[in-house]
């Protein structure tokens, strides 16, 4: 978070910036696309406002991040969870 601030790539979205402002609003619409499924236009609603989109939620939904932002650039990294 803190390389994309530096290079003054902001705002950055993610999940330590949301439980500090307690966003409500975007935590209940992930919780929305979590357990009802979910929208392009339900993504774009939540991350538009943002430059740079870091952690969950939002990793958890690759394909709607790309469906939703087809022009967009993406590191995708994975990890075995016993690591």
């Amino acid at each position: 978070m803190a390389a994309f601030e530096a290079l003054g790539i902001e705002p950055v979205y993610h999940m330590i910036s949301i439980i500090r402002r307690q966003a409500t609003e975007e935590l209940d619409g992930w919780r929305k696309i979590a357990l009802e499924g979910g929208t392009a236009e339900d993504v774009r609603k939540i991350l538009d406002p943002y430059a740079v989109v870091l952690d969950n939620p939002p990793a958890m939904f690759p394909e709607l991040l790309y469906e939703a932002y087809p022009d967009a650039k993406f590191i995708l990294t994975v990890r075995d969870p016993a690591e």
